[in-house]
């Protein structure tokens, strides 16, 4: 008598064996890319920490999302200077610049660079009354260590940044 053959007689694995090993794989994936994420992070971390002060400093202003084109460290002085975003209008542009101060001061703070004053200047493109277009410092402002200390970073509006500062010159036009 000729007997039947079924789907285990074939090799075909029953479903709960092929859904185990389907986890097993999954498992396997997770772990392998938790692995390479640890490693990157400890790489940057260790990174990082070899920059040095004046390195994360540079690092954490390159972050900070303003457009900087210049920093300089001068004892203990941090001058920072950064480009000014163009803008629908004279308020828009002027309060971009005033973000960019403020994302300027946090990324020193969070530097851990030792300052005692922190010099930023903003540029723009000026026209004159030719119709000469040159880049041209429009903000100038400065802020002393004890008055960056003040700031309590998670109430502070940046629309006030100009106000605290302890130099401040615009430009007429600006």
């Amino acid at each position: 008598m000729a007997r039947m053959l079924t789907g285990t007689d074939l090799g075909a694995d029953p479903a709960g064996k092929l859904r185990k090993k389907r986890w097993v794989l999954y498992i396997a994936v997770a772990v392998v890319l938790l692995a390479i994420v640890v490693g990157t992070v400890e790489t940057c971390t260790r990174q990082r920490h070899e920059l040095g002060t004046e390195g994360r400093l540079a690092d954490e202003i390159s972050l900070a999302g303003a457009k900087v084109t210049a920093i300089q460290t001068v004892g203990q002085s941090v001058q920072v200077a950064f480009a000014i975003h163009g803008n629908l209008t004279a308020n828009l542009v002027r309060d971009d610049a005033k973000r960019d101060v403020l994302d300027i001061l946090k990324a020193v703070q969070a530097s851990g660079y030792s300052y005692d004053e922190i010099a930023i200047r903003g540029t723009t493109s000026l026209t004159d009354v030719y119709g000469n277009t040159r880049e041209g410092d429009v903000l100038r402002v400065s802020y002393k260590r004890a008055t960056i200390d003040r700031i309590n970073w998670s109430g502070f509006l940046s629309s006030n940044v100009f106000d605290i500062a302890d130099s401040l010159w615009l430009h007429p036009a600006f």
